[in-house]
This record gives C-alpha cells, sequence and structure tokens, in this order.
C-alpha cells in the first residue's frame, strides 16, 4: 500500500481552493491512500465563518472528493467541519475516509 501524506497549507475559508489543491496533489503523487490535515477543508481561525462553511455527509464537497476518489481508484481521507443533521446547530471537527466506490 502506497500512502501519501500531504502536509500542505490549506487556503482558508475557501473550500474549492483546497478541493483544487487536493485535486492537484492526487495528480501529481499516485498512492493508495491520500491524507490530508485536520480541517484541510476550511482550515482553522474561521470564527463564525465555520457555521457556513460546514457541510452535511451529502454536502457538494464530500461529491467533490468522492469523484477524485473514484477517478484515481484511492481512498481519501481529510478533515472537514461537518454539520450533524441529526443535532441542529452542531458542527463536528471531523476525519472523513472516502473509497473509490464513494
Amino acid at each position: 500500500m502506497r500512502v501519501a501524506l500531504a502536509q500542505i497549507p490549506c487556503v482558508l475559508g475557501d473550500k474549492e481552493a483546497n478541493l483544487g489543491r487536493m485535486r492537484r496533489t492526487m495528480s501529481r503523487v499516485e498512492a493508495d491512500l491520500y491524507v490530508f490535515p485536520e480541517l484541510f477543508l476550511t482550515g482553522y481561525m474561521v470564527r463564525d465563518e465555520i457555521y457556513r462553511l460546514a457541510e452535511c455527509m451529502d454536502g457538494p464537497s464530500i461529491a467533490a472528493v468522492g469523484a477524485m476518489a473514484a477517478e484515481t481508484g484511492a481512498h481519501v481521507l481529510f478533515g472537514m467541519a461537518f454539520r450533524d443533521s441529526m443535532v441542529p446547530g452542531v458542527l463536528r471537527n471531523s476525519a472523513v475516509l472516502i473509497s473509490p466506490l464513494g
């Protein structure tokens, strides 16, 4: 198993830019598992913005990373602010693992 530890900086509060960084990293390095930092999708210190940036499991960023995993045939582990749909108003600092199968 080849593991790519992508200890790269993120753009604070810019999910699209960070998804682009994930995509570029995955296109440059071949691996079976890509590991990105904690809260990589949004970065730290976004304060009240974190509520706007957080997503549920069916959010667009999860879908985008799922497409990257399927395209590369690799697993992807990354951190994000997760909106708990079962408990309104609660956010979780979560590690998300996505397989190439979704």
